[in-house]
This record gives structure tokens, sequence and C-alpha cells, in this order.
């Protein structure tokens, strides 16, 4: 679930977080065609609880969203916006791991399991590098090399001649590999899948692939090698510096 449909749960009456996490449980049962335990369990608590509420008041309405989160051995907050925050997140989780098991239907781990599983996009720079790695099968060391050498790991960073972000994409780069360089995480996906192409280009060559991310595969094919750029000489020690450390 996005931030903005957690800020939408937040933001109206305890009855309608209700049924914006029961719209959500139906969503996800259409989806992926299967009920899944723990938003059974909801639902199974949700309709029992409905047929108590007709005349009680708000604090008591949001029992079901509290029973759930102790069912589930969840820490229950005061905070009514809190509980519900907490339930929408455990759905994603939920959700998260159905696309998963769609992809290996023999997969079917229990709940304790799939609260362990990590269930949402790293935040960290570094965290993103190392999903974008595991995503192209780059090293992840080799992916950080290069994001610390750019830009020092630095979003912000901008190059006189128009490059962007911590893997320092040039706009056309960017546009071909199809992602935004002016975000984060698309910009390293965006760097890692390049290195994964020079990588492939090269026969796995790893300074041959370096040095293409600097200068392009067209300098690097053109003399067989690293190219006699100071520039890109010197920006190869520096990544393989930083590599190997």
């Amino acid at each position: 679930m996005t931030t903005l449909a957690i800020q939408a749960i937040e933001s109206i009456p305890a009855l309608g977080r209700i049924a914006e996490i029961q719209q959500r449980i139906s969503e996800l049962e259409k989806m992926f065609g299967f009920k899944n335990t723990v938003s059974n369990k909801f639902q199974n608590t949700l309709e029992a609880e409905l047929q108590k509420i007709e005349n009680l008041d708000t604090a008591k309405k949001i029992k079901p969203i509290e029973q759930f989160l102790a069912e589930n051995k969840m820490p229950v907050n005061e905070n009514a916006a809190a509980n519900a925050k907490k339930v929408a997140e455990a759905l994603q989780a939920e959700d998260n791991l159905a696309v998963v098991d769609s992809f290996n239907p023999s997969a079917n781990p229990n709940v304790e399991t799939r609260r362990r599983v990590e269930n949402s996009a790293p935040t960290t720079t570094e965290g993103m590098i190392e999903a974008a790695a595991r995503r192209y099968g780059v090293e992840s060391d080799l992916v950080k090399a290069i994001a610390t050498a750019e830009s020092n790991m630095n979003q912000e960073a901008r190059s006189y001649v128009g490059a962007i972000g911590v893997m320092q994409l040039m706009p056309e780069t960017a546009g071909s590999l199809g992602v935004d360089p002016y975000d984060e995480k698309q910009n390293i996906e965006g760097g890692a899948h390049y290195i994964r192409q020079m990588l492939d280009k090269f026969n796995g060559n790893v300074k041959y692939a370096i040095a293409a991310y600097n200068a392009g595969p067209g300098a690097v094919q053109k003399y067989g090698g690293i190219p006699p750029y100071s520039e890109t000489q010197n920006y190869v020690g520096r990544v393989m510096d930083f590599y190997i450390k």
C-alpha cells in the first residue's frame, strides 16, 4: 500500500479505516486468487465485530484493528491512526510475499516466517545499491565503487557536463535505460543496469567495463582496451581502488 493510501486511512474515521482495509483484502484476494492466513483472520474478526458496532462509540469501533494486531503479536499503539497504519503495513507485507509465492507455487511460508521477511524497499543509498546490484547480477561492491568514484554516493551531485546523481547518469543514457536520473532509486538502478551491459559487452572484463562506463563502449572497442585518456585511466584506477578495499 502506498504512503498516500496509508495517509488516507489515517485521515478518515475509524470505521472508514476498517472499510479501507477490508477493501484492500478483497483486492488482494482477487489479484492472487487465494486468502492468506493473516488477512483471513482479520476478515473473520472484522465480520464478527461489525455485527456489534451499530450503537458503539468510536473507541469500540476500532477494536477489530487492535484485535488484529494483538492476534498477530504486534504492539498496539494508543493512537488509532498508528494502529491502522500498522495493519496497512502488515497487509502490504502479505501483498509482497504473495507476489513471490505467485512465481513459486510450492512456497507456503507460515505467518511467523512471513513477518520476518523484509517487506519494504530499501531507503538508504547503500541499501538501494545492494538491491540494484542483486537485480542485475552485479557485485554490490563494484556498483558501490563506481557510485563512490562518481559522486561519493550523493544523489544531489551534478557534473559540469550534465551528469546526474549517485551514478552520474547522462540524461540520454538514463533515457535509453528507461529511468528517471533525478530519482535516487532509479538513478542507482540505471547505473547498475548499465554496468551489467558493459560487463556483458566485454565478456566480464571488469576494467574494460569500468572504462566503458566512463568513456563509452565505443572508445574501449576502438582501442581494444582502456582508452589512452588520462581521465579514463585515472577513473579506472580510482574505481578499482574502491572495489578491492
